[in-house]
């Protein structure tokens, strides 16, 4: 017997499907990390909590 596939993939935020709790933990650990300045860390979790 044939398998039904879905005709339409799951929705994704763009970003590998993480959420916005885990995007800005990412962000903060490269904060932390001295990876990013805070002036970047400020403009990035501006953005991701404008998605919402």
């Amino acid at each position: 017997p044939a398998v039904a596939t879905p005709s339409v993939a799951p929705a994704t935020n763009g970003n590998g499907g993480a959420t916005i709790r885990e995007r800005l933990g990412q962000l903060k650990m490269l904060l932390d990390e001295g990876l990013i300045t805070e002036d970047d860390f400020n403009r990035r979790k501006a953005s991701i909590l404008g998605e919402v």
